[in-house]
Protein backbone atom coordinates (compact mmCIF):
# COMPACT_ATOMS: atom_id res chain seq x y z
CA UNK A 1 0.00 0.00 0.00
CA UNK A 2 1.62 3.10 -1.39
CA UNK A 3 0.03 6.53 0.39
CA UNK A 4 3.31 8.55 -1.25
CA UNK A 5 1.78 11.52 -2.51
CA UNK A 6 -1.90 10.84 -1.77
CA UNK A 7 -4.13 12.91 -0.48
CA UNK A 8 -5.10 11.62 2.98
CA UNK A 9 -7.74 13.08 5.26
CA UNK A 10 -7.80 12.46 9.08
CA UNK A 11 -10.81 13.10 10.69
CA UNK A 12 -10.45 13.26 14.47
CA UNK A 13 -7.30 13.66 16.53
CA UNK A 14 -7.84 11.13 19.49
CA UNK A 15 -5.99 8.24 19.72
CA UNK A 16 -6.45 6.65 16.49
CA UNK A 17 -5.95 10.25 14.29
CA UNK A 18 -2.71 11.19 16.01
CA UNK A 19 -1.73 7.76 15.19
CA UNK A 20 -2.87 7.82 12.23
CA UNK A 21 -0.64 11.37 11.45
CA UNK A 22 2.39 10.03 12.29
CA UNK A 23 1.75 6.64 10.12
CA UNK A 24 0.81 8.38 6.89
CA UNK A 25 3.32 11.16 7.78
CA UNK A 26 6.21 8.55 7.76
CA UNK A 27 4.95 7.38 4.30
CA UNK A 28 4.93 10.85 2.72
CA UNK A 29 1.26 11.08 2.09
CA UNK A 30 -0.57 14.31 1.74
CA UNK A 31 -2.15 14.91 4.92
CA UNK A 32 -5.49 17.31 6.36
CA UNK A 33 -6.58 16.83 9.61
CA UNK A 34 -10.03 17.85 10.70
CA UNK A 35 -11.56 18.14 14.02
CA UNK A 36 -14.52 19.56 15.31
CA UNK A 37 -11.89 21.81 18.35
CA UNK A 38 -9.00 23.17 18.12
CA UNK A 39 -5.76 21.04 18.58
CA UNK A 40 -3.51 21.62 21.79
CA UNK A 41 -0.66 24.34 20.96
CA UNK A 42 1.74 21.45 20.26
CA UNK A 43 -0.07 19.94 18.32
CA UNK A 44 -0.76 22.96 16.47
CA UNK A 45 2.94 23.59 15.99
CA UNK A 46 3.55 20.13 15.05
CA UNK A 47 1.08 20.47 12.12
CA UNK A 48 2.62 24.13 10.87
CA UNK A 49 6.23 22.77 11.24
CA UNK A 50 5.46 20.00 8.72
CA UNK A 51 2.92 22.06 6.56
CA UNK A 52 -0.15 19.98 7.38
CA UNK A 53 -3.23 21.85 7.20
CA UNK A 54 -5.68 21.88 10.03
CA UNK A 55 -9.85 22.70 9.45
CA UNK A 56 -12.19 23.04 11.91
CA UNK A 57 -15.01 21.09 11.50
CA UNK A 58 -17.88 22.36 9.18
CA UNK A 59 -18.11 21.06 5.54
CA UNK A 60 -17.57 17.02 6.25
CA UNK A 61 -18.65 15.97 2.75
CA UNK A 62 -16.65 18.43 1.23
CA UNK A 63 -13.49 17.21 3.11
CA UNK A 64 -13.89 14.16 2.41
CA UNK A 65 -14.26 14.47 -1.34
CA UNK A 66 -11.06 16.23 -1.27
CA UNK A 67 -9.10 13.48 -0.37
CA UNK A 68 -8.02 10.09 -2.22
CA UNK A 69 -8.51 8.81 1.45
CA UNK A 70 -10.19 9.03 4.79
CA UNK A 71 -9.28 7.69 8.23
CA UNK A 72 -12.03 8.62 10.62
CA UNK A 73 -11.94 8.18 14.40
CA UNK A 74 -13.79 5.19 15.46
CA UNK A 75 -16.39 7.79 17.01
CA UNK A 76 -17.23 9.55 13.89
CA UNK A 77 -20.77 7.91 12.35
CA UNK A 78 -19.42 7.61 8.73
CA UNK A 79 -22.91 6.34 6.85
CA UNK A 80 -24.50 9.82 6.32
CA UNK A 81 -21.09 9.61 3.97
CA UNK A 82 -21.39 5.74 3.08
CA UNK A 83 -21.57 7.21 -0.66
CA UNK A 84 -17.75 7.92 0.06
CA UNK A 85 -17.07 4.14 1.25
CA UNK A 86 -14.46 3.28 -1.12
CA UNK A 87 -12.08 5.92 0.21
CA UNK A 88 -12.46 4.88 4.02
CA UNK A 89 -9.65 3.60 5.23
CA UNK A 90 -9.68 1.94 9.09
CA UNK A 91 -6.65 1.49 11.30
CA UNK A 92 -7.96 -2.61 11.62
CA UNK A 93 -7.25 -2.73 7.82
CA UNK A 94 -3.87 -0.70 7.89
CA UNK A 95 -2.40 -2.64 10.96
CA UNK A 96 -3.47 -6.26 9.54
CA UNK A 97 -1.47 -5.42 5.94
CA UNK A 98 1.61 -4.21 7.93
CA UNK A 99 1.91 -6.55 10.53
CA UNK A 100 3.40 -9.64 9.60
CA UNK A 101 3.18 -11.75 13.18
CA UNK A 102 0.01 -13.77 15.00
CA UNK A 103 -2.78 -11.29 15.95
CA UNK A 104 -5.20 -11.99 18.60
CA UNK A 105 -8.54 -9.43 18.37
CA UNK A 106 -10.93 -9.52 21.14
CA UNK A 107 -14.42 -7.72 21.13
CA UNK A 108 -17.77 -8.56 22.62
CA UNK A 109 -20.47 -5.93 24.58
CA UNK A 110 -19.20 -6.47 27.79
CA UNK A 111 -15.71 -7.80 29.28
CA UNK A 112 -12.97 -7.22 26.23
CA UNK A 113 -11.48 -5.05 27.62
CA UNK A 114 -10.45 -7.02 30.96
CA UNK A 115 -10.06 -10.37 28.53
CA UNK A 116 -7.57 -8.26 26.61
CA UNK A 117 -5.69 -7.27 30.18
CA UNK A 118 -5.35 -10.47 31.41
CA UNK A 119 -4.62 -12.29 28.14
CA UNK A 120 -1.94 -9.92 27.31
CA UNK A 121 -0.75 -10.40 31.16
CA UNK A 122 -0.52 -13.90 31.06
CA UNK A 123 1.13 -14.55 27.98
CA UNK A 124 4.17 -11.82 28.94
CA UNK A 125 4.22 -14.19 32.03
CA UNK A 126 4.59 -16.75 29.79
CA UNK A 127 7.39 -15.78 27.92
CA UNK A 128 5.96 -14.51 25.25
CA UNK A 129 6.84 -10.59 24.22
CA UNK A 130 2.95 -8.96 23.20
CA UNK A 131 2.23 -6.12 21.89
CA UNK A 132 -1.00 -4.82 23.25
CA UNK A 133 -3.02 -1.86 21.83
CA UNK A 134 -6.09 -0.89 20.22
CA UNK A 135 -9.55 0.09 21.67
CA UNK A 136 -7.55 -0.35 25.27
CA UNK A 137 -5.63 2.30 24.94
CA UNK A 138 -2.81 2.78 22.53
CA UNK A 139 -3.17 3.31 18.84
CA UNK A 140 -2.80 0.25 17.29
CA UNK A 141 -0.64 1.89 14.34
CA UNK A 142 1.76 2.77 17.12
CA UNK A 143 2.24 -0.66 17.57
CA UNK A 144 3.82 -0.99 14.18
CA UNK A 145 7.00 0.22 15.05
CA UNK A 146 7.82 -2.08 17.75
CA UNK A 147 6.85 -5.22 15.44
CA UNK A 148 10.69 -6.66 15.39
CA UNK A 149 10.13 -6.62 19.73
CA UNK A 150 6.96 -8.66 19.55
CA UNK A 151 5.91 -12.39 18.73
CA UNK A 152 2.23 -11.60 19.11
CA UNK A 153 -0.27 -8.79 19.41
CA UNK A 154 -3.31 -8.27 21.42
CA UNK A 155 -5.85 -5.80 20.19
CA UNK A 156 -9.19 -4.80 21.57
CA UNK A 157 -11.46 -4.02 18.77
CA UNK A 158 -14.68 -2.29 19.21
CA UNK A 159 -17.56 -2.43 16.91
CA UNK A 160 -16.98 1.26 15.66
CA UNK A 161 -13.56 0.08 14.45
CA UNK A 162 -14.63 -2.97 12.67
CA UNK A 163 -17.79 -1.39 11.21
CA UNK A 164 -15.92 -0.30 7.99
CA UNK A 165 -13.03 -3.05 7.96
CA UNK A 166 -12.24 -4.94 4.57
CA UNK A 167 -9.66 -7.02 5.27
CA UNK A 168 -8.83 -7.29 8.62
CA UNK A 169 -8.82 -10.91 10.08
CA UNK A 170 -7.07 -12.10 13.16
CA UNK A 171 -5.32 -14.97 13.82
CA UNK A 172 -7.33 -15.67 16.69
CA UNK A 173 -10.68 -13.82 17.21
CA UNK A 174 -12.08 -14.08 20.66
CA UNK A 175 -15.94 -12.82 21.05
CA UNK A 176 -16.98 -12.20 24.74
CA UNK A 177 -20.86 -11.61 24.07
CA UNK A 178 -23.93 -10.04 22.60
CA UNK A 179 -25.81 -8.03 24.51
CA UNK A 180 -28.01 -4.41 23.06
CA UNK A 181 -25.20 -1.36 23.02
CA UNK A 182 -24.57 1.38 20.82
CA UNK A 183 -27.89 0.86 19.11
CA UNK A 184 -28.04 4.78 19.07
CA UNK A 185 -25.02 4.42 16.27
CA UNK A 186 -26.11 1.35 14.59
CA UNK A 187 -29.86 1.64 14.66
CA UNK A 188 -30.41 -2.29 15.18
CA UNK A 189 -29.03 -5.02 17.37
CA UNK A 190 -28.80 -6.44 13.81
CA UNK A 191 -26.72 -4.07 12.53
CA UNK A 192 -24.66 -4.17 16.04
CA UNK A 193 -23.93 -7.89 15.20
CA UNK A 194 -22.44 -7.80 11.86
CA UNK A 195 -20.41 -4.96 13.04
CA UNK A 196 -18.73 -7.27 15.46
CA UNK A 197 -19.05 -10.19 12.98
CA UNK A 198 -16.75 -7.96 10.93
CA UNK A 199 -13.92 -9.52 13.64
CA UNK A 200 -14.38 -13.00 11.85
CA UNK A 201 -15.99 -12.52 8.79
CA UNK A 202 -13.12 -12.33 6.48
CA UNK A 203 -10.82 -14.96 8.61
CA UNK A 204 -9.73 -18.13 6.97
CA UNK A 205 -9.86 -22.15 7.80
CA UNK A 206 -6.17 -21.56 9.08
CA UNK A 207 -7.57 -19.06 11.64
CA UNK A 208 -10.16 -19.32 14.78
CA UNK A 209 -12.92 -17.67 15.92
CA UNK A 210 -13.87 -18.76 19.49
CA UNK A 211 -17.36 -17.61 20.17
CA UNK A 212 -19.94 -18.03 22.86
CA UNK A 213 -22.59 -20.86 22.02
CA UNK A 214 -25.38 -18.72 21.95
CA UNK A 215 -23.62 -17.25 19.10
CA UNK A 216 -22.27 -20.21 17.17
CA UNK A 217 -25.10 -21.13 14.93
CA UNK A 218 -25.21 -17.10 14.07
CA UNK A 219 -21.77 -16.84 13.31
CA UNK A 220 -21.50 -19.97 11.30
CA UNK A 221 -24.52 -18.54 8.91
CA UNK A 222 -22.49 -15.11 7.95
CA UNK A 223 -20.17 -17.44 5.83
CA UNK A 224 -17.17 -17.07 7.23
CA UNK A 225 -14.55 -19.58 6.69
CA UNK A 226 -12.77 -19.50 9.89
CA UNK A 227 -12.18 -22.38 12.41
CA UNK A 228 -15.14 -22.00 14.75
CA UNK A 229 -14.92 -22.78 18.07
CA UNK A 230 -18.03 -22.17 20.56
CA UNK A 231 -17.69 -21.93 24.27
CA UNK A 232 -20.01 -22.51 27.32
CA UNK A 233 -20.08 -21.92 30.63
CA UNK A 234 -22.43 -25.15 30.62
CA UNK A 235 -22.17 -28.31 28.29
CA UNK A 236 -25.55 -28.48 28.03
CA UNK A 237 -25.66 -24.85 25.93
CA UNK A 238 -23.91 -26.73 22.97
CA UNK A 239 -26.83 -28.59 22.64
CA UNK A 240 -28.51 -28.41 19.72
CA UNK A 241 -25.80 -26.38 17.48
CA UNK A 242 -24.98 -27.22 14.23
CA UNK A 243 -21.72 -29.44 13.55
CA UNK A 244 -18.94 -28.63 15.67
CA UNK A 245 -15.45 -30.28 15.91
CA UNK A 246 -14.37 -29.24 19.25
CA UNK A 247 -15.47 -26.82 21.96
CA UNK A 248 -14.72 -25.23 25.50
CA UNK A 249 -16.80 -25.48 28.64
CA UNK A 250 -16.42 -25.66 32.18
CA UNK A 251 -17.00 -28.87 34.11
CA UNK A 252 -17.70 -29.49 38.26
CA UNK A 253 -13.65 -29.32 38.39
CA UNK A 254 -11.84 -27.94 34.97
CA UNK A 255 -12.12 -25.94 31.82
CA UNK A 256 -11.67 -28.30 29.32
CA UNK A 257 -11.55 -28.66 25.86
CA UNK A 258 -14.22 -30.80 24.38
CA UNK A 259 -13.51 -33.25 21.29
CA UNK A 260 -15.38 -34.79 19.04
CA UNK A 261 -14.37 -37.44 17.28
CA UNK A 262 -15.31 -38.70 13.29
CA UNK A 263 -18.16 -41.20 15.26
CA UNK A 264 -19.20 -37.95 16.95
CA UNK A 265 -17.90 -39.32 20.87
CA UNK A 266 -16.87 -36.30 23.12
CA UNK A 267 -13.98 -36.44 25.03
CA UNK A 268 -12.80 -34.00 27.61
CA UNK A 269 -9.29 -33.14 27.84
CA UNK A 270 -8.83 -30.67 31.14
CA UNK A 271 -6.86 -27.82 29.95
CA UNK A 272 -7.22 -26.04 33.98
CA UNK A 273 -8.07 -26.72 36.95
CA UNK A 274 -11.07 -24.80 38.72
CA UNK A 275 -8.86 -23.84 41.98
CA UNK A 276 -6.01 -22.26 39.99
CA UNK A 277 -8.07 -19.94 38.69
CA UNK A 278 -7.34 -16.27 40.04
CA UNK A 279 -10.62 -14.90 42.06
CA UNK A 280 -10.69 -12.28 39.91
CA UNK A 281 -12.91 -11.25 36.66
CA UNK A 282 -15.86 -13.59 35.61
CA UNK A 283 -16.00 -17.20 34.92
CA UNK A 284 -17.06 -16.55 31.22
CA UNK A 285 -13.90 -14.37 30.46
CA UNK A 286 -11.90 -16.77 32.10
CA UNK A 287 -12.94 -19.55 29.68
CA UNK A 288 -11.97 -17.64 26.69
CA UNK A 289 -8.80 -16.53 28.18
CA UNK A 290 -8.27 -19.70 28.79
CA UNK A 291 -9.15 -21.15 25.56
CA UNK A 292 -7.38 -18.76 23.63
CA UNK A 293 -4.15 -20.08 25.68
CA UNK A 294 -5.00 -23.63 24.30
CA UNK A 295 -4.90 -22.26 20.99
CA UNK A 296 -1.53 -20.89 21.54
CA UNK A 297 -0.33 -23.90 22.98
CA UNK A 298 -0.06 -22.38 26.18
CA UNK A 299 -1.35 -24.17 29.73
CA UNK A 300 -1.96 -22.05 32.43
CA UNK A 301 -0.91 -22.83 35.88
CA UNK A 302 -0.60 -20.74 39.00
CA UNK A 303 2.72 -19.22 38.46
CA UNK A 304 1.43 -17.01 35.64
CA UNK A 305 -1.45 -15.94 37.54
CA UNK A 306 1.08 -14.36 40.50
CA UNK A 307 1.10 -10.97 39.12
CA UNK A 308 -2.84 -10.95 37.97
CA UNK A 309 -5.23 -7.85 38.70
CA UNK A 310 -8.02 -6.91 36.82
CA UNK A 311 -8.32 -3.01 35.36
CA UNK A 312 -9.20 -0.39 37.39
CA UNK A 313 -13.11 0.32 37.62
CA UNK A 314 -14.40 -3.29 37.21
CA UNK A 315 -16.02 -4.49 40.22
CA UNK A 316 -13.18 -2.54 41.76
CA UNK A 317 -13.53 -3.22 45.60
CA UNK A 318 -12.14 0.59 46.84
CA UNK A 319 -13.07 0.55 50.42
CA UNK A 320 -14.68 -1.43 53.59
CA UNK A 321 -15.15 0.85 56.35
CA UNK A 322 -17.89 0.03 59.21
CA UNK A 323 -18.57 -3.82 58.28
CA UNK A 324 -19.78 -1.73 54.48
CA UNK A 325 -18.28 -2.89 51.16
CA UNK A 326 -17.92 -0.24 48.26
CA UNK A 327 -17.72 -1.66 45.22
CA UNK A 328 -16.72 0.49 41.67
CA UNK A 329 -17.71 -0.99 38.88
CA UNK A 330 -17.54 2.29 36.62
CA UNK A 331 -16.75 0.52 33.63
CA UNK A 332 -20.15 -0.68 33.57
CA UNK A 333 -21.71 1.30 30.52
CA UNK A 334 -25.36 -1.56 29.54
CA UNK A 335 -27.53 -2.88 31.95
CA UNK A 336 -25.59 -7.04 30.98
CA UNK A 337 -22.52 -5.67 32.78
CA UNK A 338 -24.39 -4.47 35.78
CA UNK A 339 -26.05 -7.37 36.21
CA UNK A 340 -23.32 -9.60 35.98
CA UNK A 341 -21.90 -7.52 38.85
CA UNK A 342 -25.06 -8.05 40.76
CA UNK A 343 -25.12 -11.85 40.11
CA UNK A 344 -21.10 -12.08 41.13
CA UNK A 345 -21.72 -10.57 44.47
CA UNK A 346 -24.87 -12.43 44.99
CA UNK A 347 -26.43 -10.78 47.83
CA UNK A 348 -29.59 -9.44 48.93
CA UNK A 349 -27.76 -6.22 50.75
CA UNK A 350 -26.38 -4.62 47.41
CA UNK A 351 -26.97 -1.00 47.49
CA UNK A 352 -27.09 0.05 43.38
CA UNK A 353 -26.22 3.20 41.70
CA UNK A 354 -26.79 3.38 38.37
CA UNK A 355 -27.23 5.84 35.54
CA UNK A 356 -25.51 7.39 32.65
CA UNK A 357 -27.06 7.29 29.23
CA UNK A 358 -28.69 4.30 27.62
CA UNK A 359 -27.15 4.89 24.19
CA UNK A 360 -30.41 3.87 22.70
CA UNK A 361 -31.18 1.12 25.19
CA UNK A 362 -34.35 0.10 26.77
CA UNK A 363 -33.01 -0.02 30.25
CA UNK A 364 -36.47 -0.85 31.46
CA UNK A 365 -36.42 -4.91 31.74
CA UNK A 366 -32.68 -4.56 32.86
CA UNK A 367 -34.72 -2.63 36.03
CA UNK A 368 -37.22 -4.82 36.53
CA UNK A 369 -35.09 -7.77 37.07
CA UNK A 370 -33.04 -6.37 39.54
CA UNK A 371 -36.36 -6.94 41.87
CA UNK A 372 -35.73 -9.65 44.69
CA UNK A 373 -31.25 -9.20 43.83
CA UNK A 374 -30.95 -5.57 45.66
CA UNK A 375 -32.01 -3.69 48.84
CA UNK A 376 -32.26 -0.14 47.34
CA UNK A 377 -31.00 1.55 44.29
CA UNK A 378 -29.94 4.86 43.67
CA UNK A 379 -30.58 6.98 40.28
CA UNK A 380 -28.33 9.56 39.04
CA UNK A 381 -27.30 11.47 36.49
CA UNK A 382 -29.66 12.77 32.95
CA UNK A 383 -32.14 10.00 33.11
CA UNK A 384 -32.17 9.35 37.00
CA UNK A 385 -36.06 10.50 37.24
CA UNK A 386 -37.28 8.11 34.47
CA UNK A 387 -35.19 4.67 35.56
CA UNK A 388 -36.14 5.85 39.75
CA UNK A 389 -39.55 5.74 37.99
CA UNK A 390 -39.43 2.32 36.14
CA UNK A 391 -37.79 0.84 39.18
CA UNK A 392 -40.90 1.84 41.60
CA UNK A 393 -42.95 0.44 39.27
CA UNK A 394 -41.12 -2.97 39.99
CA UNK A 395 -41.76 -2.38 43.84
CA UNK A 396 -37.97 -1.18 44.34
CA UNK A 397 -36.93 0.75 47.24
CA UNK A 398 -35.01 3.55 44.91
CA UNK A 399 -34.34 7.61 44.71
CA UNK A 400 -32.96 9.88 42.20
CA UNK A 401 -30.47 12.59 42.04
CA UNK A 402 -29.23 15.09 39.74
CA UNK A 403 -25.29 14.44 40.84
CA UNK A 404 -23.86 11.09 41.68
CA UNK A 405 -22.31 13.17 44.89
CA UNK A 406 -25.88 14.01 46.16
CA UNK A 407 -26.74 10.43 45.73
CA UNK A 408 -23.54 8.96 47.66
CA UNK A 409 -24.44 11.34 50.75
CA UNK A 410 -27.89 10.16 50.58
CA UNK A 411 -26.85 6.72 50.27
CA UNK A 412 -24.05 6.82 53.02
CA UNK A 413 -26.89 8.12 55.84
CA UNK A 414 -28.96 5.10 55.29
CA UNK A 415 -26.22 2.35 55.41
CA UNK A 416 -25.95 -0.71 57.80
CA UNK A 417 -23.06 -3.28 58.57
CA UNK A 418 -22.73 -5.70 56.22
CA UNK A 419 -24.34 -3.61 52.94
CA UNK A 420 -22.92 -3.66 50.03
CA UNK A 421 -22.13 -0.76 47.87
CA UNK A 422 -22.05 -1.06 44.09
CA UNK A 423 -21.47 1.84 41.95
CA UNK A 424 -22.52 -0.11 38.46
CA UNK A 425 -24.49 2.36 36.60
CA UNK A 426 -24.95 0.48 33.92
CA UNK A 427 -24.97 3.11 30.66
CA UNK A 428 -22.24 5.81 29.24
CA UNK A 429 -20.95 8.61 30.93
CA UNK A 430 -20.36 11.50 29.07
CA UNK A 431 -23.93 13.18 30.86
CA UNK A 432 -21.69 13.90 33.64
CA UNK A 433 -18.20 12.87 32.73
CA UNK A 434 -15.71 12.81 30.16
CA UNK A 435 -15.56 8.99 30.51
CA UNK A 436 -15.99 5.84 32.51
CA UNK A 437 -12.59 6.36 33.96
CA UNK A 438 -13.55 9.93 35.41
CA UNK A 439 -16.53 8.54 36.59
CA UNK A 440 -15.06 6.31 38.07
CA UNK A 441 -12.12 8.26 39.75
CA UNK A 442 -14.74 10.88 40.94
CA UNK A 443 -17.10 8.00 42.71
CA UNK A 444 -13.93 6.79 44.97
CA UNK A 445 -12.59 10.26 45.40
CA UNK A 446 -16.40 10.67 46.97
CA UNK A 447 -15.88 7.25 49.14
CA UNK A 448 -12.64 8.65 50.37
CA UNK A 449 -14.27 11.80 51.40
CA UNK A 450 -17.47 10.91 52.95
CA UNK A 451 -15.80 7.43 55.12
CA UNK A 452 -13.32 10.36 56.67
CA UNK A 453 -16.22 12.79 57.27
Amino acid sequence: MDFSNKRVGIWGLGVVGSSALRFFHERSAIISVMDAKEPESSTRAWLTENNIPFILQKDSASFIETHDYLLASPGIDLRPYAAFKERFLTELDLFGHYWKKPIIAITGSVGKTTVTHLLSSILTAAGKKVATGGNIGTGMLDLLAHQNDADMAVLEVSSFQLEWCRSFAPTIALWTNLHPNHLDRHGSLENYFNAKAGILIRQQPEQVALVPAELYDRVKATGTRATVVPWALHRAALDGLSQFTSAYIKDESHISRMIIDTNSAARLDPICDLDQIPPVSFMGNWILILAALDQCGIRFNHHLSDQITVPEHRLELVATHDKIRWYNDSKSTIPAATLAAVEQLNSSSIILFIGGVSKGVDRSPFITQLAGKIKRLYCFGKEAIELCAIAEQSKIESYHFATLEQAVTACKNSLEPQDIVLFSPGGASYDLYKNYQERGAHFKQLIVDKNQS
